[in-house]
C-alpha cells in the first residue's frame, strides 16, 4: 500500500500531466483563433495554473502531515486542514508560516 507521501506525490503527478494536456492544446490551437479569443484562452490558463498551484499546495502540505505525524497528532493537523485554502498571496505566506518562521522569512526572500 503506497504511503501518504507517495500518494501524493501521484497525484501531484497526475494533475500536471493535465495541466500539461491542457497547455499543450492551448498552445497549439493559439493561432487558429481570433486576437479576442486568445486574450480569453490567456486568461483560462492562468486560472488553470492557479488551480493547480492551490492543488500542490494541499496534496503537498497533506503529504508532509502524513508522514511527519501520524495517530492523534496527525488527525488533530488535518482536521485544521481538510481543505485547502483560497491561496491569496498573503494566505500562502500564512500556510507557509505555520511550518515555522524560518520556512515564512524562505518564502519571503523567493517572493
Amino acid at each position: 500500500m503506497p504511503t501518504s507521501r507517495e500518494a501524493a506525490r501521484k497525484q501531484v503527478q497526475a494533475t500536471k500531466s493535465e495541466l500539461d494536456a491542457t497547455y499543450a492544446r492551448y498552445e497549439r490551437s493559439l493561432s487558429d483563433v481570433e486576437i479576442e479569443l486568445q486574450e480569453d484562452l490567456h486568461k483560462y490558463m492562468c486560472i488553470r495554473l492557479a488551480g493547480y498551484l492551490e492543488q500542490l499546495m494541499f496534496e503537498a502540505v497533506t503529504g508532509f502531515i502524513a508522514s511527519a505525524s501520524g495517530g492523534p497528532a496527525g488527525n488533530f493537523a488535518m482536521s485544521w486542514f481538510k481543505k485547502s485554502p483560497n491561496l491569496t498571496p498573503d494566505a500562502l505566506l500564512g500556510l507557509i508560516g505555520r511550518f515555522g518562521d524560518a520556512w515564512k522569512a524562505e518564502l519571503e526572500i523567493f517572493a
